[in-house]
């Protein structure tokens, strides 16, 4: 049988990245909508024009904060991806008719799962705080498009 520890380290290390990276842009995404929301104009004009309606209140965004909000929500996914990717032992399921349970131990004896996940958790906080329109406007580049709640709008 293969030895199979330098693919469970890498896994570890690569769902850590996944995980570190995710959870502090889901928060930071929060944080700003929450700030856009409310310092943003109510009616559109002076670049702020792509609508942004969140539980009944509307606010206009500009090219930038709209593009940001909504590149930020699929990173919250790739989280998920680094649990499900991250090795597990000791897996017990428990299911009804109503629910589903999973419970596991991490099988990352060196910890390789956390020290990437702060590592990374680090240096995307300071990625966005130093370099976070720069990105934004690289990804509109390259063809991510402002979106505009416009649908709610009558």
């Amino acid at each position: 049988m293969a030895n199979l520890k330098p693919l469970r380290e890498l896994r570890n290390i690569i769902a850590g990245i996944l995980v570190g990276c995710s959870w502090p842009s889901w928060f930071m995404l929060f944080y700003f909508d929450d700030k856009w929301k409310m310092t943003g104009p109510v009616t559109p004009g002076g670049g702020y024009i792509y609508a942004h309606v969140e539980h009944g209140g509307l606010t206009y965004y500009s090219a930038m904060q709209s593009a940001a909000s909504h590149l930020v929500f699929p990173i919250f996914f790739l989280g998920i991806a680094g649990i499900i990717l991250a090795p597990k032992k000791n897996m017990q399921t428990k299911k009804s008719h109503l629910s589903w349970r999973m419970a596991w131990d991490q099988d990352d004896p060196y910890h390789l799962c956390y020290i990437a996940m702060g590592i990374s958790a680090v240096l995307a906080i300071t990625a966005v705080y130093f370099y976070g329109h720069d990105i934004i406007k690289f990804f509109m580049n390259m063809g991510l498009q402002p979106y505009s709640d416009t649908r709610y709008l009558q």
